[in-house]
């Protein structure tokens, strides 16, 4: 009887495990004293060098002849570094990265979390609205793969952990009855 439990035990470890620490190798040195992007809009000579971890959702790519800046809403991560699905936001910003990268990959409303250096502002437009945008140079970046609506003849998960939640059981940690996956 023994021997079983340990089974169990040993089994529900590893299955947890599997779902612990899902944040991309790249993207897990994040400072533990990087500003938030609030900060960096209301003094960004003071943040100057500081490395930041932030992401959001893909607002547009601007492609130059030796650079990609990505202009990005910025949205609060989640524990595993993912934006989250929320219409929170402090803001916009620009993540700069050396060479092109592709307008149809990098398309709006996909989720990237970004690792980098404060490099200062830059000053755009957000149709007629003038904006001030802080700019973080490159040091590594996730774009998260796209989330699908599920299919109604999957049915309903229970615990299944899927990137920073466990979804559709109420005993779940991180249970969000408004996921599409528990719809």
């Amino acid at each position: 009887m023994r021997l079983v439990a340990l089974i169990i035990l040993f089994g529900l470890v590893g299955l947890l495990a599997g779902c612990a620490s899902p944040v991309p190798e790249q993207l897990r040195s994040a400072p533990d004293d990087a500003p938030t992007l609030t900060q960096v809009r209301d003094a960004p000579q003071e943040y100057q060098g500081k490395r930041v971890r932030w992401g959001g959702a893909i607002a547009d790519v601007h492609n130059k002849p030796d650079y990609t800046e990505i202009e990005i809403v910025e949205r609060p991560l989640g524990r595993h570094g993912r934006p989250q699905d929320r219409d929170e936001t402090q803001g916009r910003f620009m993540f700069r990265v050396d060479g092109f990268l592709e307008p149809t990959t990098y398309s709006p409303g996909r989720y990237i979390t970004v690792l980098g250096e404060v490099a200062g502002e830059r000053e755009g437009r957000i149709d007629e609205h003038e904006y001030t945008y802080p700019v973080v140079e490159a040091e590594d970046y996730h774009l998260w793969a796209e989330l699908s609506e599920p299919s109604a003849t999957r049915g309903v998960f229970y615990g299944h952990c899927y990137g920073d939640r466990w979804y559709c059981d109420p005993r779940s940690p991180g249970y969000d009855p408004r996921s599409p996956w528990c719809r």
